[in-house]
């Protein structure tokens, strides 16, 4: 045994610790596995996997290795959303009791209508389309808008006329 170790079995506190931790059945989180696959069973490596506190204020993501598994352990706890995403499939989102250890497996659907995949791909994916009139301007709006808004949800996918678009990246790029 090191030192720091017998000197932190000593303390009260963690005897306390170390005790709640061995109660079988007592858990400091959720620690949740499973399978994201296509419909013919085929791994989905590189696939996101979030875990979304029920206020929808905390999200944890992880990704799918390359056998098509995840494992994700979270502090949160109660009934969550737990979701599976991958350019050019379907989303799928399970609503979740962390009290479970059961395995959530995912199966995606390839999608095959245009705007439905235009829509799965990061914000990214469409950067290389925008013209930007001085090349400053391209770079901070990859670095600055690009790192919040890669992944989207309805607000940042909403559908809207080029000319909206042109006055949002305005708006965006007007702070410098």
């Amino acid at each position: 045994m090191n030192r720091r170790y017998r000197y932190a079995t000593r303390s009260p506190h963690c005897a306390l610790l170390v005790a709640c931790v061995m109660v079988p059945g007592f858990s400091l989180g959720a620690d949740l596995t499973g399978t994201v696959k296509d419909k013919e069973s085929h791994p989905l490596t590189g696939a996101l996997v979030t875990l979304t506190a029920r206020g929808g204020m905390f999200a944890e993501s992880v990704y799918v290795g390359r056998d098509g598994h995840y494992s994700l352990h979270s502090e949160q706890e109660g009934k969550a959303t737990l979701r599976a995403r991958n350019p050019y499939f379907s989303d799928v989102t399970l609503d979740i009791d962390l009290t479970s250890g059961a395995p959530r497996d995912f199966v995606l659907a390839r999608l095959v209508d245009p705007q439905a995949i235009s829509d799965s791909l990061p914000a990214s994916a469409h950067f290389a389309a925008l013209h930007f009139e001085r090349p400053l301007d391209r770079q901070w709006f990859q670095v600055d808008c690009l790192s919040c808004h890669q992944i989207g949800n309805a607000f940042t996918r909403a559908r809207r006329p080029p000319e909206r678009w042109h006055e949002i990246v305005g708006q965006m790029l007007s702070e410098y």
